[in-house]
């Protein structure tokens, strides 16, 4: 009885992961919104959570991805490097790992790796834009950018994920 329970729930959990799992976007004026649910089960690929971009590799592999701005916004970017604490389940404050960076209208390549030796380690990209008194001010990245030609755990030999992926810039490279 005790097994058919188990099973019977994870068929749900599975069942329910796939229903989660398709992208919602809602076109709102010139700004596509992005639902974090389409990322389910892409544990460490470059992905919008929350108002920022999540990434990581596995072990001592590479990736790279390009950062596009949408619509005609002034818009930059910044890293820093999150994990755990080593006891308990709260993150520590981000460890910042670059300046704020502009991101041109045809887009910005940049490499990332493993972040660090424990799960928890990753990489987050936070966004600005530029208002029309030409202040910046932070806004939901999925609001301003695309992601595009994600290459994940990639050989970080023969170049992080494509020869025009740079660590400089966003600095998201744990030999720093």
């Amino acid at each position: 009885m005790k097994k058919q329970l188990f099973v019977a729930l994870a068929l749900i959990a599975l069942v329910s992961q796939q229903s989660f799992g398709a992208e919602m976007a809602v076109s709102v004026g010139d700004i596509e919104e992005f639902s974090p649910a389409a990322s389910v089960g892409k544990v460490g690929t470059p992905m919008f959570v929350a108002n920022y971009i999540q990434m990581a590799t596995s072990g001592l592999l590479c990736g790279g991805v390009t950062l596009i701005p949408k619509g005609n916004y002034d818009v930059r970017v910044r890293s820093q490097r999150f994990a755990k604490s080593l006891f308990g389940s709260a993150y520590k404050p981000g460890q910042v790992l670059s300046n704020w960076v502009e991101i041109g209208p045809g887009g910005q390549r940049f490499a990332y790796d493993w972040a660090g030796p424990r799960a928890s380690y990753h990489y987050r990209v936070f966004c600005q834009v530029r208002n029309p008194r030409g202040n910046w001010m932070p806004v939901d990245c999925y609001k301003v950018i695309s992601l595009y030609d994600a290459q994940h755990n990639r050989p970080c030999l023969i170049g992080p994920a494509g020869p025009s992926a740079k660590y400089s810039g966003l600095n998201m490279n744990t030999k720093k």
